[in-house]
């Protein structure tokens, strides 16, 4: 699917959901920036063990993975499950240099038209506490408070997720 002129887009096979790791990364670090309270516990689940997880998931057809591509560089993407008839976008990630074109917005409709596909409910989106403009494009798209939680801090996560990058 032609995205504009220079971003393609497309669904990710199982065997390359190892792509999403240098954004899954970015993610990780643009969660700890925006959450003063929770700064240092990203990630909950370590790279290592989430992606193997979306491959899976992608396997059983549980999920989708629709990303963005700038040639072939993946600039864009976002990861939708659904379970028990259930859905949630579990990530959306978008490059820096590609924001405020579109691509958020475009992957949050596709991962939605995938899970009404799927015959889902309900469709739930998690926003980090502090990601303010994560927050404000969702609630445009229709999304809203369904419940919140609560969260506490009793240890320092020590996952490298990047080597050299200092929590």
């Amino acid at each position: 699917m032609d995205v504009s002129n220079d971003i393609t887009a497309r669904h990710l096979t199982a065997d390359e959901v190892p792509l999403l790791r240098p954004l899954l990364t970015e993610l990780h670090k643009h969660h700890n920036a925006v959450s003063p309270e929770f700064s240092g516990v990203f990630p909950l689940v370590s790279p290592d063990r989430e992606l193997p997880h979306i491959a899976e998931q992608i396997t059983k057809g549980e999920a989708r993975v629709e990303a963005f591509f700038a040639g072939t560089d993946l600039v864009a993407f976002s990861v939708a499950s659904q379970e028990y008839g259930l859905g949630s976008i579990d990530l959306v990630y978008v490059a820096p240099e590609y924001r405020r074109r579109g691509l958020a917005r475009r992957a949050v409709e596709l991962s939605i038209e995938f899970l009404k596909d799927n015959s889902v409910r309900l469709i739930d989106i998690h926003v980090v506490h502090g990601n303010v403009a994560a927050k404000r494009l969702y609630e445009s798209m229709g999304f809203r408070l369904r419940s919140e939680v609560l969260a506490m801090k009793v240890c320092w996560v020590f996952q490298i997720v990047d080597p050299g990058w200092e929590w």
